[in-house]
């Protein structure tokens, strides 16, 4: 999710484990919260945010498997660099847009979830001068990416990976003359989100 995951955020980014479907004449509505950890690869930079674990909260009607998640904002910094040599710090930060909708089914093994989400640039400071911000606090993108999650069901006591696919749309409220710059270097398809996850308290 942002990465610009992640969470991502991307990304960021919902799943609920389930033990077993329960008859539609019992269907109940299952609350869980797992802890989750999101990453984004960055396709034209060729490097990969990561932010810090959270926690995510689902909802699953144990009748059809469908779900709701929902996971707070995530902020982050990380060190852009070019052949090696450090760039700039950059503080970004993946809001979701509304929760996360998906289902799940624990006969046949797996998740699948989509998350939209805005994507906001904080600061970018360069590593030889980090008193100046290059943009202004308000960049962040034009509209919320979309990101597809989907995994493999393992258990509700067992650890999952759930992967998927973001367009970062462009950026605005950067500056002047920077939101093409920012646009260039970061949006575009091909951002890979990995969130993993895990019983909460592990």
């Amino acid at each position: 999710m942002p990465t610009i995951a992640r969470s991502a955020a991307l990304t960021t980014l919902p799943v609920a484990f389930l033990l077993a479907a329960a008859p539609s004449a019992s269907a109940v509505e299952l609350t869980t919260t797992q802890q989750a950890t999101t990453s984004t690869r960055l396709a034209k930079l060729g490097s990969t945010v990561s932010f810090p674990a959270t926690t995510m909260t689902s909802t699953i009607d144990t009748d059809d498997g469908s779900m709701t998640s929902t996971m707070p904002a995530q902020t982050t910094t990380t060190r852009l660099a070019l052949a090696g040599l450090p760039l700039a710090d950059v503080r970004l930060r993946i809001v979701p847009d509304g929760p996360a909708v998906g289902s799940m089914s624990p006969t046949e093994g797996w998740i699948r979830t989509t998350q939209r989400l805005n994507v906001e640039i904080e600061s970018i400071r360069p590593v030889i001068a980090p008193g100046i911000n290059l943009v202004k606090p308000t960049c962040k993108t034009t509209s919320a990416g979309t990101v597809a999650l989907s995994g493999d069901f393992t258990g509700i006591t067992e650890p999952a990976t759930l992967t998927g696919d973001l367009t970062i749309p462009s950026f605005s409220g950067c500056g002047f003359g920077r939101d093409l710059l920012v646009t260039a270097a970061v949006s575009g398809p091909g951002n890979t989100v990995t969130v993993d996850l895990s019983p909460a308290g592990t």
